[in-house]
């Protein structure tokens, strides 16, 4: 089966699952979508200007006890800097998410993405790199996604 579409019948049972989240928790689940199934709360702190806590804060209220649509996995460490790790508990959910964003944006997000993970991980370019590649080719900056 193709995953990156959602079958039709699927769209509706998705769409009600996650609801109308207020504003400010769909831009959060939005960028998460961009960033991967898998996804950062610094990350996603970083390309929205929010506190992390506050995101994590977001994420553990809204999306783990209500939706159910995304499942914690704990602290990660690159080094120094550390890694709230999350999840879409399905593929899904991110493909949904993602598909409702506008080409344009999406593509605005990527290139945020990037620039946000090369800041908060400037040591770790070379582990990061495939996603780095990813997002600035996404994002249509084929310059910095052939660096990595």
């Amino acid at each position: 089966m193709n995953w990156s579409r959602i079958p039709g019948r699927l769209d509706p049972v998705i769409a009600q699952r996650v609801g109308r989240p207020p504003p400010r928790l769909r831009q959060l689940l939005n960028v998460a979508a961009v960033e991967e199934e898998e996804f950062t709360a610094e990350i996603v702190a970083g390309v929205l200007g929010r506190d992390t806590v506050q995101v994590a804060g977001d994420l553990g209220e809204w999306t783990e006890r209500r939706l159910h649509s995304v499942v914690p996995l704990g602290v990660q460490r690159l080094g120094q800097p550390r890694r709230s790790a999350c999840r879409f508990r399905h593929t899904l959910f991110q493909i949904w998410l993602y598909t409702q964003i506008d080409p344009a944006e999406r593509a605005l997000l990527h290139g945020r993405i990037g620039r946000v993970m090369q800041r908060l991980y400037p040591a770790h370019g070379g582990v990061l790199a495939e996603l780095l590649a990813r997002h600035f080719a996404a994002a249509d900056l084929p310059e910095q996604a052939i660096g990595y």
